[in-house]
């Protein structure tokens, strides 16, 4: 691997001149947690203002500590924000007298189906967005200056670039892969880490995202993998399906109660396993 500051991709990403502020879409795995690093040693440029990582309610306690690890090494601020909590958002679906909106996860239902996913947009990416336009004095529905121009960083590492360009930037947003920039690919992030003995962090992904494979489900603690099964079964809870949908949901895309699933039995990945715009599980 060459020097990580030569941008050795500059037709999929490149920085801009003279933006608003720069700022990292902070995932918690292992891409920006690398990212992070890079800027502190200044391998990676030029500096961010910020960094912001979204709370949905349901990581894993393994990602916050390591965001507590990592915090003292990174010499610009890490915001930690949440716009509500997936799993009220779930139990909210039980309730036929709920008429709010509500975020949704990509549910695999009985009939063959699947639930639309909104959970990255309204709990991650719209949590960012609300950051940032705080972060710039922005009011409630006031609208960005003209010549606003905010780069946003997403972790997105070579092996994984297919994903770049999803990403739903508002106008005054212009997105940056910095990884692509360094030809650098998760083996790559994770050996970064490594030479400078600093730790390898967990995989950041909701404990109840059904964008998982076998293998992902075994690497669950117990804990967290039981309260994936009562998650699940909540869901079905009196035999009737989540308001709105006319099926049951399941977590696996077996449609089975993930507590019943052979988790040991050979299985395929997930192709549309890490498709959330690069901002879940990296």
């Amino acid at each position: 691997m060459e020097a990580v500051w030569k941008n050795h991709n500059p037709l999929l990403s490149r920085p801009i001149l003279n933006p608003t502020m720069r700022v990292v879409s902070h995932g918690g795995g292992v891409q920006t947690s690398t990212l992070l690093v890079m800027a502190a040693r200044g391998d990676i440029g030029p500096m961010p203002d910020a960094a912001i990582v979204a709370d949905t309610g349901d990581e894993p306690k393994e990602v916050w500590e390591y965001l507590d690890y990592i915090e003292p090494m990174i010499p610009f601020p890490i915001y930690k924000v949440q716009r509500g909590d997936i799993i009220q958002h779930i139990k909210r679906g039980k309730n036929p007298n709920d008429i709010g909106q509500r975020a949704t996860l990509p549910l695999y239902l009985q009939d063959g189906g699947q639930m639309m996913r909104t959970c990255t947009a309204s709990l991650k990416i719209d949590a960012v967005t609300a950051k940032i336009r705080e972060m710039m004095g922005l009011t409630k529905g006031q609208k960005p200056p003209k010549d606003t121009l905010v780069e946003v960083w997403i972790g997105i590492s070579m092996d994984e670039k297919r994903r770049a360009g999803g990403f739903p930037a508002k106008p005054w947003q212009s997105v940056r892969y910095p990884l692509l920039e360094a030809d650098m690919t998760r083996g790559d992030c994770e050996r970064y880490l490594a030479e400078r003995q600093i730790k390898i962090p967990p995989r950041s992904r909701c404990r109840i995202c059904p964008y998982r494979s076998d293998e992902s489900w075994r690497e669950l603690s117990p804990e967290d993998f039981e309260h994936a099964c009562r998650v699940d079964d909540m869901m079905r809870e009196g035999g009737t399906p989540l308001k709105g949908m006319d099926s049951l949901a399941y977590l696996h895309r077996d449609r089975k109660p993930l507590r019943d699933v052979d988790l040991t039995a050979p299985s395929m990945g997930l192709p549309l396993e890490d498709d959330c715009f690069g901002v879940c599980g990296t």
